[in-house]
């Protein structure tokens, strides 16, 4: 593992406090683990992710699983797989996007 990257959440007003308290606690201890390992830690905006998979940030939770070699959308996709997914693609690169500027540059 050369990285952990964490999607930031899009809900910043009116969280509960144990929903907020959850998530930074699991923060947290993703950010001691990486800390532990010596493995550099990151958050990423869904506007960043999604501007590189062009797509809209609200649309991370639905695209196509076939966008990383999936047959189909696995189980959880819509429950936070596909983000992730979104974030890998996000810090690697996405072949695809990489496919349309190479085509895009003269020869």
């Amino acid at each position: 593992m050369s990285r952990v990257d964490v999607v930031e959440t899009r809900q910043y007003a009116q969280w509960k406090y144990a929903d907020a308290y959850s998530r930074v606690v699991k923060i947290c201890a993703v950010m001691d683990a990486s800390r532990a390992l010596g493995v550099p830690f990151s958050t990423q905006k869904t506007g960043d992710i999604a501007k590189t998979l062009n797509l809209q940030a609200s649309m991370l939770q639905v695209f196509e699983a076939s966008r990383v070699g999936l047959a189909k959308n696995p189980m959880y996709w819509t429950t936070g797989l596909s983000e992730a997914a979104a974030v890998g693609l996000h810090v690697l690169g996405d072949p695809a996007a990489a496919s349309d500027d190479d085509e895009a540059e003269p020869a």
